[in-house]
């Protein structure tokens, strides 16, 4: 196991990948340990690569969300989780900072 699957334990339950990485091994470290990947890619290579492991990650109950993008996007994803979670939502400003 590479040094930054080693990382992954029983409380992980989503990874979101936010590099462009043609690696696939810490892709296949999340699948066989049932971890929900989320890939904000937009590289067609990388994605055709993640996407051939679909099948398995069905096979282990991972799930592969690919391109999701920063935002809107990843952002969009967050914001919906946050007005599930919460009773009452009457804003939501959203603000990043690229460096």
């Amino acid at each position: 196991m590479d040094e930054v699957g080693s990382i992954l334990d029983d409380n992980i339950a989503v990874v979101v990948m936010c590099v462009d990485n043609p690696d696939t091994g810490f892709l296949e470290q999340c699948i066989e340990r049932g971890i929900h990947y989320i890939d904000i890619s937009a590289t067609y290579e990388i994605l055709s690569r993640i996407e051939t492991f679909s099948d398995k990650a069905k096979e282990r109950g991972s799930t592969i969300l690919l391109s999701v993008g920063l935002t809107p996007g990843l952002t969009n994803l967050l914001v919906s989780h946050c007005t599930m979670a919460l009773d009452v939502v009457n804003n939501i400003d959203i603000f990043l900072l690229l460096v």
